[in-house]
């Protein structure tokens, strides 16, 4: 059953119906966002591994795209839901 939409604050505190950065709607349109899909299915090294690599990508791209600053902080939530990770893991 796909998600409704609703109204939410962003990390970067707007309110909006479609966050291309924290929600996009090509990720969260089934019950389950697709990042705890990965985060579920891979080890905890690939996990690491994939968040590292998704923040160096957004940072890569980030003058190439057409949308810099949606870019990096595109790479600031990558690097913001590793360091969650950390620290549920080992604190």
């Amino acid at each position: 059953m796909p998600r409704s939409k609703t109204k939410y604050v962003s990390n970067f505190g707007w309110q909006t119906d479609d966050d291309p950065v924290n929600r996009p709607p090509h990720y969260t349109s089934t019950l389950y966002e697709t990042i705890d899909i990965i985060e579920d299915t891979l080890s905890p090294t690939e996990f690491r591994g994939y968040c590292k690599g998704s923040t160096l990508k957004y940072i890569m791209r980030a003058e190439r795209k057409g949308h810099p600053t949606q870019d990096l902080q595109k790479a600031q939530w990558f690097l913001d839901k590793l360091i969650t990770y950390d620290r549920k893991r080992y604190n």
